[in-house]
């Protein structure tokens, strides 16, 4: 029999929500997610999550993750023992329990840990949203001193490895400023980047802005259609006019003066 306030997880449809209505007769159990849709699932298909306490406004279930608000940013899993006594559980960067476990303790002492551990969510949730290696290609961009990086993950499944090899070309254009580099991470190792920010997955469009942005202004077609290089600053050359000649004039064979201001042809009609 589910206990007061428990809520409960179904594993294989990844649905967590509160406890609606446990019919016996038919042995099953309605649960109500956050977005009050309603899930039916037979009620040995789901696990019960008793309620420990509050966390200053926020309520703490069996299972929930909590973080600390200061030092290394630890992650532990709360758990409810068959004593009754609650205890933590430190967790590695993929929400699993590392060994050492902490001391057991009333559930209402949750309370005072407000301000010292914040509530993230369940350790279910948060583990399906961990990022997974199932791609075949990715394109990832790495912040290296301040300079972004992108690079082609390629995933070797056999191996269970991600090769990361720099991007020094797209299409037919050379970007001759990088350098060729290539290295392989583990799954776990890739993965620990991920989580802790130091790379990030892009789409192609980002990468594509990045390469025209090397190319631009450094490649373009001449008259010919010959590539041609052009310098980064273009230095504008001082050129010496050349005085432009007047049209030579027309002078008048007898008074020796302009056609147009003789009037010699005045006597000559």
């Amino acid at each position: 029999m589910f206990k007061e306030d428990s809520i409960a997880y179904s594993e294989d449809a990844k649905v967590l929500g509160g406890i609606g209505i446990v019919n016996y007769l038919d042995n099953t159990v309605t649960l109500i997610d956050d977005e009050k849709r309603l899930h039916v699932f037979n009620i040995e298909d789901v696990k019960e999550l008793e309620k420990i306490g509050q966390l200053g406004e926020f309520t703490v279930f069996q299972g929930d993750v909590l973080q600390m608000t200061t030092g290394n940013n630890q992650k532990f899993e709360i758990d409810v023992l068959e004593s009754g006594l609650v205890r933590f559980y430190k967790l590695n960067p993929k929400l699993e329990r590392l060994d050492d476990e902490l001391k057991s303790f009333n559930r209402e002492a949750i309370s005072t840990y407000d301000g010292t551990l914040e509530l993230l969510g369940s350790v279910y949730e948060l583990r399906d949203e961990l990022p997974t290696v199932s791609f075949n290609l990715r394109i990832v961009r790495m912040n290296r001193d301040g300079n972004f990086l992108y690079f082609y993950a390629g995933n070797d499944k056999t191996k269970e490895t991600v090769d990361l090899i720099k991007v020094i070309f797209q299409g037919h254009h050379i970007i001759e400023e990088e350098e060729y580099e290539r290295q392989t991470l583990t799954y776990d190792e890739y993965l620990k980047l991920i989580a802790d920010g130091k790379i990030k997955e892009v789409n192609a469009n980002e990468l594509a802005n990045y390469v025209t942005g090397l190319l631009y202004g450094q490649v373009k077609l001449n008259e010919e259609g010959l590539k041609v290089k052009l310098k980064t600053s273009i230095e504008i050359e001082s050129v010496e006019e050349t005085p432009v000649s007047a049209p030579e004039e027309e002078l008048c064979n007898i008074c020796n003066e302009n056609d147009n201001d003789c009037d010699c042809g005045l006597w000559n009609r």
